[in-house]
C-alpha cells in the first residue's frame, strides 16, 4: 500500500508539472498572439496616415500615385501574410488550450487516485491501531 501511495504521488506530482509546462506555454502563445495583432493594427495605421498625407495634396504626379500604389501593393501583400499567421498562432492556442484541458483532467484524476490510496493507507493503519489495542487489551484482562 505504501509504494501505491508513493507511485500515486509522484505521478500527481508529474501531472502537475505537465499542467504547469502547458500553462507556460499557453502564455507564451498568447503573447505572441498578441503581438501578432498589436503590429497589424499598427501596420494599418501606418498605412491610413499615408492615405492622409496623400489626401492633403491637392494634385499628384503620375509617379507618386504608381509609388503610393506599388505601397499599396505590398501592404495587402504583407498583411495578408500577418493575417495568416494571426490564423496560424489563433489554432496554435486553441490546440493549447485543449491540451491544457487535458492535462489538468489528468492531474485530477491522478490526485483522486492518490487521496484515495492516501485514505485507504491512513484507514488500513487505524485498523491496525485498533487491532492491537484490542490484542493489549486482552493480553491485559487475561493476566
Amino acid at each position: 500500500m505504501k509504494n501505491k501511495l508513493k507511485v500515486f504521488k509522484t505521478l500527481a506530482w508529474y501531472k502537475e508539472l505537465k499542467e504547469e509546462q502547458t500553462k507556460a506555454k499557453m502564455l507564451h502563445a498568447k503573447q505572441v498572439y498578441q503581438s501578432l495583432l498589436e503590429e497589424k493594427e499598427k501596420m494599418i495605421k501606418e498605412k491610413e496616415e499615408d492615405l492622409k498625407d496623400l489626401q492633403t495634396k491637392k494634385v499628384l504626379t503620375a509617379e507618386e500615385l504608381k509609388a503610393y500604389l506599388e505601397r499599396l501593393e505590398v501592404f495587402f501583400s504583407e498583411k495578408e501574410q500577418l493575417e495568416k499567421k494571426i490564423e496560424a498562432q489563433k489554432r496554435e492556442l486553441d490546440l493549447l488550450l485543449e491540451e491544457l484541458r487535458q492535462t489538468h483532467q489528468e492531474k485530477r484524476v491522478a490526485e483522486v487516485l492518490r487521496d484515495k490510496t492516501y485514505r485507504l493507507f491512513y484507514e488500513e493503519g487505524l485498523k491496525n491501531f485498533y487491532r492491537q489495542m484490542d490484542d493489549l487489551m486482552m493480553l491485559k484482562r487475561g493476566k
